[in-house]
């Protein structure tokens, strides 16, 4: 059975040498979703942290299966449970997937849900935000979706609501 330890590692050699945009590592992001997406669930669980692992995993490695060349086959060999893998294949945002139905689907899952809300709060957070005076009307369009699809998931707007809103976005 695949560790915490694991997937951690896994993400670090996918991830190896990657900058984001304002050239940070980029492994910071994934372990600042593991932890933010264990912390949620450990607070309801009454603080079981082996209730926060599944989690935890499928935060760290939320962004592999999509941006490396690590795929849900790998990461079956490695021994992940079968709920991780399932929360994993729903998370990953494949090409020509429109938006919304890849939040939608990710609210389906009980650990896909938490961990893209924890990805959307990180990734619309000000410390990462990126507003670019040559990009304002695309990064803020941006934004707005992350801020959608987080009021959709954390069940502040209704799916068809959430649907035309992204849809108005473009």
């Amino acid at each position: 059975m695949a560790t915490i330890e694991k997937a951690v590692a896994i993400a670090a050699r996918a991830h190896a040498g990657v900058r984001d945009k304002h050239g940070a590592a980029y492994l910071l992001h994934p372990l600042r979703v593991m932890h933010a997406a264990g912390d949620a669930v450990a607070g309801l669980s009454g603080g079981d942290p082996r209730d926060a692992e599944p989690y935890q995993m499928v935060g760290v490695l939320h962004d592999v299966v999509e941006d490396t060349d690590v795929t849900l086959d790998d990461l079956r060999r490695e021994g992940f449970a079968a709920a991780v893998i399932d929360a994993l294949d729903l998370i990953t945002h494949r090409p020509g997937q429109p938006y919304a139905d890849y939040v939608i689907a990710c609210g389906g899952n009980v650990i896909a849900r938490q961990v893209k809300l924890a990805d959307l709060a990180d990734n619309a957070g000000l410390r990462r935000a990126m507003m670019r005076p040559e990009r304002i009307e695309s990064d803020g369009r941006r934004l707005q979706k992350y801020v959608l699809s987080y009021r959709f998931l954390s069940g502040g707007l209704a799916e068809q609501a959430y649907r035309e809103a992204v849809s108005e976005l473009g």
